[in-house]
């Protein structure tokens, strides 16, 4: 599986030791790469998206996001995240990201359509035992879990059975001017 998603910066991961102190007896760990996705697809024509993504980057500066609590995707694995609050620039880029790269997806996630996409942080892939999750539940939803991050990129990420990692990642334009 693929990933078209922005990697939350370095130095932004402050959040993940607040999580972690409330939640250390809850068994949530740090996901490895910690990012949220614009679109999933099982395979893309890679060399092609890469030089669309690339493209889109020259048309967008740097922005922020903001958490605005905790969610719950419900299943046999239960999976926490951070919502990520919508506004319409955010959404205006999703829409174009997905109808830019849409054609290089091969069995895209619908999940990540525009009329679909809940925007999210992932706090963890691994499945959590009862006594784990209810403990992590009680933790995290005792005080508000409201960040701010800033987005300066795309990547291209994958999942494989026996790796992740990132394939390739698209600075947007003037990233490296602090606002």
């Amino acid at each position: 599986m693929y990933s078209i998603a922005s990697i939350i910066r370095k130095d932004d991961l402050f959040f993940w030791d607040d999580i972690e102190n409330r939640c250390s007896s809850g068994g949530l760990k740090r996901t490895e790469i910690p990012h949220f996705s614009w679109q999933t697809a099982e395979e893309y024509d890679s060399n092609l998206l890469r030089e669309e993504l690339a493209n889109i980057c020259q048309n967008v500066r740097p922005f922020e996001i903001h958490t605005s609590g905790l969610g719950i995707f419900p299943g046999e694995r239960k999976i926490l995240f951070l919502i990520i609050a919508k506004d319409r620039p955010l959404l205006d880029l999703h829409e174009m990201i997905w109808e830019n790269t849409i054609l290089y997806a091969k069995q895209p996630n619908r999940l990540y359509s525009p009329e679909n996409w809940i925007p999210h942080i992932s706090l963890n892939l691994e499945n959590l035992n009862s006594e784990a999750f209810s403990c992590t539940i009680n933790e995290l939803t005792s005080k508000p879990l409201s960040f701010s991050f800033r987005i300066e990129q795309l990547g291209l990420l994958y999942l494989t059975m026996n790796s992740s990692g990132i394939d390739s990642i698209f600075n947007f334009r003037d990233s490296s001017v602090k606002r």
